[in-house]
């Protein structure tokens, strides 16, 4: 083992000889030894992987350099978590010479560079450890624990981001778009602690905490326009990056974010709502919290209501309604928005299940909580009382009976008649006729004709 890694160490060494011949011939050296012993030494690749480095800011000869990054791909196919491992631990603050590395790690074989996106998405899903112990300082183990995860949006960032890089991304899309959307919500909810300063690099090339924000946002933007330009294009011309880049509108971004993934791409609502449901139930605070987001702009897809079960949606904002932190409730009540849009549907069977929805909602919140849905209310009685002209009798019953509850709520007696609403809410009349003026427009004559009426 120790001669084996002697002349792997002597090979990469050689790499950085001023004579040209010399350094080619370390590179064939260098690429036959690990061809023939790269399975004989798993405990050394870390070691390897860090001397690689070190001799890469030192070699000058093209052929030499491609000789050393061959050799951390080559190292890649048989121990892929030990090399990602390694260079994450180099790649904050992140030089020319670590990018070139990840970089070429992108434009590996296909089954290599998999693996390799596979083990930085283990690693973007683990929770950083943001903060230090002001007298033991830093551990290995905090090193591992925080600046991995950190270090791994870095290096998503730089591989996305090249155009050579063909990483395909297939079932990754959606998780890594996710986990990338919660590391940023660790990041914005602390402060940067005094550890990303490696031995070899003075402070001033230390980087800032909103570096790491902003290199998190660039790997969002580089993944999507990977995948979908028009996607990235939406969510900038939306506001959404300067949105989720700060922690008092955080949760307004990841709306907005959801929302355009949906439009842009409309078979991907069923595949977030699966990688969203677990951290519903079982995330820590932040991903439960993200993942709340994403399930409140999922609901502004009709596919939802074919997808999902109306008492899985219902359990959802009803405990939301009644959670302590006002950010839970803001997104119940923004649920309860979503649900009241499709209202208006075309489809009568999602018309139907929003309408029913809706009411059994308003039917399980208990009085105290009833003042804060008035404005919901408000906005969906328009559409209830156009539906009641509707020709399926289920539209009709599910929305007479939420109407009912929206009476009920509204403080309403049951011989008050909706189509007095305008006259006791005088504030809302454009509000009330742009609702109606949507129903003009549509294929259902009934929905015409009650919209004219109106």
């Amino acid at each position: 083992m120790a001669t084996i890694t002697s002349q792997i160490l002597a090979a990469v060494a050689g790499l950085r000889d001023t004579v040209k011949i010399n350094a080619q011939a370390a590179a064939v050296m260098l690429t036959s030894v690990l061809k023939e012993q790269r399975n004989n030494i798993k405990e050394k690749v870390p070691e390897i992987v860090d001397i690689i480095y070190f001799h890469l800011q030192a070699t000058q000869e093209d052929s030499a350099r491609q000789a050393a990054m061959g050799a951390v791909c080559l190292l890649a196919e048989k121990h892929t978590q030990e090399v990602v491992s390694a260079l994450l631990r180099v790649s904050l603050p992140c030089d020319s010479h670590v990018s070139q590395l990840w970089e070429a790690l992108g434009r590996a074989k296909k089954p290599v560079s998999l693996r390799v996106l596979a083990e930085l998405l283990a690693m973007l899903k683990r929770r950083p450890c943001l903060e230090t112990s002001e007298t033991s300082g830093l551990s290995s183990s905090f090193e591992d624990a925080s600046i991995l995860p950190l270090a791994t949006s870095r290096a998503l960032c730089i591989i996305f981001s090249n155009k050579e890089c063909l990483v395909p991304m297939g079932a990754f899309y959606v998780s890594v778009l996710i986990f990338l959307i919660i590391h940023l919500h660790y990041l914005l909810q602390k402060h940067m602690p005094v550890l990303l300063k490696p031995k070899k690099v003075s402070s001033p090339a230390t980087p800032l905490w909103g570096d790491i924000c902003c290199c998190t946002v660039e790997a969002l933007k580089a993944v999507m326009k990977r995948e979908k330009y028009s996607l990235m294009q939406s969510v900038s011309l939306a506001g959404a990056w300067d949105l989720l880049s700060m922690p008092e509108t955080y949760l307004e971004g990841v709306l907005l974010l959801a929302r355009a993934i949906l439009k842009h791409h409309r078979s991907l609502d069923f595949a977030v709502f699966t990688k969203v449901a677990p951290l519903l139930h079982h995330g820590d605070d932040k991903q439960k919290l993200t993942a709340m987001a994403l399930f409140t702009g999922l609901l502004s897809t009709e596919s939802t209501y074919v997808t999902l079960k109306k008492q899985y949606i219902l359990g959802h904002l009803k405990n939301w309604h009644v959670d302590p932190r006002p950010a839970v409730r803001w997104l119940a009540l923004l649920g309860l928005g979503n649900v009241a849009l499709h209202l208006q549907k075309e489809r009568h069977k999602i018309s139907c299940a929003a309408a029913k929805l809706l009411g059994d909602l308003l039917r399980a919140l208990s009085g105290k909580h009833k003042s804060f849905m008035q404005e919901q209310v408000l906005n969906s009685m328009v559409p209830l009382l156009l539906n009641l002209q509707q020709q399926h009798p289920d539209v009709i019953k599910s929305c007479a009976d939420t109407l009912q509850e929206c009476k009920a709520l509204l403080g309403w007696t049951l011989n008050d008649k909706s189509f007095f609403q305008a006259e006791w809410y005088p504030e809302r009349l454009w509000s009330f006729l742009h609702q109606a003026q949507e129903y003009l427009r549509s294929p259902c004559a009934s929905s015409r004709r009650a919209a004219s009426i109106f």
